[in-house]
């Protein structure tokens, strides 16, 4: 056994044990508001996007909690502006197609 320590921050533990869950299973999404292509606001999903696609995450939102703090309209146009570079094809799968996939939803 190796007796060698490895220091992570907490940052980089998570995002390593996200990393180990993609790619032992292909069931697993990456589902959260901190994700996307910049890699969340504390860098936790790092480039997890990049390495595994956009056909493993979903938007994952915390309305209403976040109604203590703004409107809908202000948490809409806060969620525009995170995704304002991806393709609209990335933003369909994020906001409704891998939910309906995940979740084994009936598309109308």
């Amino acid at each position: 056994m190796n007796s060698a320590v490895r220091e992570l921050t907490y940052s980089q533990a998570i995002q390593e044990a996200m990393a180990i869950a993609l790619e032992s299973d292909p069931r697993v999404f990456l589902m959260g508001e901190d994700i996307g292509v910049y890699g969340g606001a504390f860098q936790v999903t790092g480039d997890l996007v990049e390495r595994f696609g956009t056909d493993r995450v979903m938007f994952g939102g915390d309305w209403p909690v976040c109604n203590n703090t703004s409107s809908l309209r202000g948490w809409v146009e806060t969620l525009q502006w995170i995704v304002r570079d991806m393709p609209e094809e990335d933003k369909r799968k994020l906001f409704a197609a891998n939910a309906i996939k995940f979740y084994g939803l009936k598309h109308r």
